[in-house]
């Protein structure tokens, strides 16, 4: 990020961080983590105007809290993973729009 003249950053999910990577980042002042919760109240709390209810449409159409392949477009599947000790479960919760 310095290398590229910027002092600071934001990483922007519309889904969440997880919570080592929360944790990893807990001293961090030159990175913002903006996960799906934070950029809708983000969003709720702009000007209620033309511009911002079209925005916020554009957001939350679609199963937007899925994650998205950056390099093809489609969107991510769940995925069941065997670990020795336990079974991990990695799924994207649904978040909750009525406010």
């Amino acid at each position: 990020m310095r290398r590229s003249g910027f002092d600071r950053g934001v990483f922007i999910t519309p889904g969440y961080f997880a919570p080592g990577l929360r944790h990893a980042m807990r001293n961090a002042t030159d990175v913002e983590l903006l996960d799906g919760a934070n950029l809708l109240e983000l969003l709720r709390s702009a000007p209620d105007d033309r511009t911002t209810r079209a925005l916020f449409a554009i957001a939350t159409e679609g199963n937007y809290w899925i994650p998205t392949c950056h390099q093809c477009g489609s969107k991510m599947k769940k995925v069941e993973k065997k670990c020795v000790q336990a079974q991990i479960r990695l799924a994207v919760p649904e978040p909750d729009l009525r406010a």
